[in-house]
């Protein structure tokens, strides 16, 4: 006989409802969100086991608002006076810790206070104040909130003048001159408290008085109403003072004729020609004349008569040539003077020495020095010779040529002295020579006419600015047939 015991185990089965703020840890599992949820496992027993969670998850409230307001705002039974962000705390309904945000702009009213201070009247806000005193103006600035400006206000006074003067000739009043009795000038300046200070000028003006007098006398005078003695010609015056108190000048214009000697210089280069007669040294004439305001006068005439000067030149050279064509002039004329120096008809320069060029085809040079001192005057002229030196040969000559010039060979040039001319043929053979410049080459050799071709020539000759010394001239020249 068997005998069982048996025990029979159950599993468990929990079911549990819970609500909670934002998250549940439920069987060590986070959970935000409402829901059913399971667990299971096994129970003590040994059982397999599943419990159950009916969750509500509930959420903190946070609201946010914007607000503008003037001077205050109140928000949860709280008030602020200043703009900020500012947060309110609380449980909401669900339970929860929940948090209100506010953005809060506080404005305020605008409160101006200035002060003024004017002449007479001022106008504030569209409205004129002539008198003294504190004024508002109320209105809503531009945040919308009530504002209040307050004028302190002071009106001052302007203030008006009559000026009565007396004076002689011209017054001057406020940087203008006035020659003439007037009430129309005013001057305007501020006052002591910054206003319009307005004053008239009534002006009465008196003259003073001139009296002229013009007196002429010989040598001397006296004038009555001075009692002063002049022995010149000139001015003076006496200040009087008339019957309005201005001055009365008395003036005195005075000539003076005094017998007097007149000296009087005539000069002449050479001679002098006073009152149709000549002098021909110097000589003084006097006269005694009496000037038509009857006072005497010695005229003393000195006739000085200058002999003139003798223009003189040195050159450097007596002649020119081809080679030479500049020389040095020089003026060496006695004493004080100054001059001039020409050339072909041309001031050139006002210099002592000068140096003069001649033209290369120019057969002379025209030299001409003017003097003068300060009364005469000479002049010197030169004429210098410009010796032309030139040589020239040809280069090509032919023999049955038309012409003569062109038939036959020989140097031309003038001035020109010790000539010697030799021709050579291309091998060295002397076909001519002659001391003659005027001598001329026909072509031939023995009467035998040269080949066509070129032929060397050597010329020596002097000229009379080579100084003796021989000069050299080479060449060729072409014989053609």
């Amino acid at each position: 006989m068997d005998t069982l015991h048996l025990t029979i185990n159950h599993s468990s089965h929990y079911t549990e409802t819970r609500t909670a703020c934002e998250q549940f840890t439920w069987h060590e599992q986070t959970y935000s969100s409402s829901g059913t949820y399971t667990y299971n496992y096994t129970n003590t027993d040994d059982c397999q086991s599943t419990d159950t969670l009916n969750l509500s998850i509930n959420h903190g409230t946070h609201n946010s608002e914007s607000q503008t307001a003037c001077e205050q705002y109140t928000w949860n039974e709280q008030t602020y006076s200043t703009s900020g962000i500012y947060y309110y705390n609380y449980t909401n309904t669900d339970g929860c810790q929940s948090t209100d945000t506010i953005h809060l702009s506080i404005n305020h009213g605008t409160h101006n206070t200035e002060s003024q201070t004017a002449c007479e009247q001022f106008v504030w806000h569209e409205q004129t104040y002539t008198t003294t005193g504190n004024y508002t103006f109320n209105y809503t600035n531009t945040d919308g909130c009530p504002s209040t400006d307050t004028l302190l206000l002071t009106i001052n006074r302007e203030s008006q003048f009559l000026l009565e003067v007396e004076a002689c000739d011209a017054y001057w009043w406020h940087d203008s001159t006035y020659t003439a009795s007037t009430s129309e000038p005013v001057h305007t300046e501020p006052n002591a408290v910054g206003c319009d200070s307005t004053t008239r000028l009534h002006l009465t003006l008196h003259h003073s008085d001139t009296t002229l007098e013009t007196e002429r006398a010989c040598d001397t005078f006296r004038w009555n109403t001075s009692g002063r003695v002049y022995t010149a010609t000139g001015s003076d015056s006496v200040l009087l003072i008339n019957q309005w108190g201005c001055d009365s000048l008395c003036v005195l214009l005075l000539t003076v004729d005094s017998s007097t000697e007149v000296q009087q210089m005539v000069d002449g280069c050479g001679t002098v020609m006073w009152r149709d007669t000549l002098y021909r040294s110097d000589t003084v004439l006097t006269y005694h004349l009496r000037t038509t305001d009857g006072c005497d006068s010695i005229v003393s005439v000195h006739l000085r008569v200058h002999r003139p000067p003798t223009a003189s030149m040195v050159l450097s050279r007596d002649h020119l040539s081809e080679t030479e064509l500049t020389l040095v002039a020089t003026d060496v004329t006695d004493g004080w003077h100054t001059r001039e120096w020409w050339i072909d008809g041309i001031v050139l320069d006002t210099s002592r020495s000068i140096v003069c060029e001649a033209s290369m085809a120019a057969d002379s040079l025209r030299l001409l020095l003017a003097v003068a001192d300060s009364y005469c005057k000479d002049t010197t002229t030169k004429a210098i010779a410009v010796w032309h030196e030139e040589l020239m040969v040809p280069n090509i000559f032919h023999p049955k040529a038309d012409s003569r010039e062109n038939s036959r060979f020989r140097a031309y040039g003038s001035n020109i002295h010790d000539f010697e001319i030799t021709i050579y043929s291309r091998r060295g053979q002397r076909v001519f020579h002659s001391r003659d410049i005027n001598e001329e080459w026909d072509g031939t050799l023995n009467g035998r006419p040269c080949p066509q071709g070129a032929y060397v020539y050597t010329i020596s000759y002097t000229t009379p600015s080579s100084a003796g010394s021989p000069r050299k001239k080479n060449g060729t020249v072409l014989l053609v047939r």
